[in-house]
């Protein structure tokens, strides 16, 4: 149990079966070896837009944030897989470090699809993996949601919030790595953006973003930039 000072994180076990290492993923995509079992792509560049430098300051900034609004509390955090697993990794990282911060964290994950293989919201986001103890992890508990990227705000509103909510939370808010404002489908005051990073307005891949199941191991915010034919 934690002493005086110190923050423990509770992970909930999941079973997770992995691909592929990312010592693999890192070479495929240097040497442009691709599986051929993921989606083909169109044909594009990468252009980076936001250091890893840049991305790093903004981590430690939102978790000071959250270590100071929840400075000493027990609270549970909900990642969003696979995108935001990164995300919430950094956040982690940084307020291990600092002096305010929860009590106890405890976390769990659910999957939710908006994209699949393609490289467009399909608009009918859908949970293909539920929380594995969602009354442990967010009945009367400060909840909150730890999730890669917020644009048409469809998978949180439609899906992700509904959901937690059915479960009764104390507190239900929402920490976004990155948020793309020109698409917002929705009233953002409905997102519950309580803990954002930078908004950008193009399709952005690394730090755990993927284009097509690619390029999420890749350090910085790149645009993903569409050859025309």
């Amino acid at each position: 149990w934690p002493q005086e000072g110190q923050v423990t994180v509770l992970l909930i076990p999941r079973i997770v079966a992995r691909r592929s290492c990312g010592a693999c993923c890192s070479l495929a995509e240097k040497y442009r070896i691709w599986d051929m079992t993921r989606p083909n792509i169109e044909p594009h560049r990468l252009e980076l837009r936001i250091p890893r430098s840049e991305m790093n300051s903004h981590y430690q900034r939102i978790a000071s944030e959250i270590g100071y609004d929840y400075l000493g509390k027990t609270m549970s955090w909900v990642t969003i897989e696979e995108g935001a697993t990164h995300f919430r990794d950094m956040l982690l990282l940084y307020l291990l470090g600092q002096s305010e911060a929860p009590k106890l964290i405890v976390h769990d994950s659910m999957k939710v699809e908006s994209y699949g293989d393609k490289t467009e919201s399909n608009h009918n986001p859908k949970i293909v993996t539920p929380l594995s103890r969602p009354l442990e992890t967010v009945y009367q508990k400060d909840v909150l949601v730890v999730e890669d990227m917020s644009d048409t705000g469809l998978s949180l509103v439609r899906c992700i919030l509904p959901y937690l909510l059915a479960y009764e939370p104390k507190s239900l808010n929402v920490a976004v790595m990155l948020t793309n404002d020109e698409r917002c489908e929705v009233p953002p005051g409905d997102l519950r953006l309580k803990y954002r990073g930078p908004n950008v307005s193009f399709y952005a891949a690394g730090e755990g973003l993927d284009a097509a199941k690619r390029y999420r191991k890749k350090q910085g915010i790149y645009e993903v930039v569409w050859e025309k034919n």
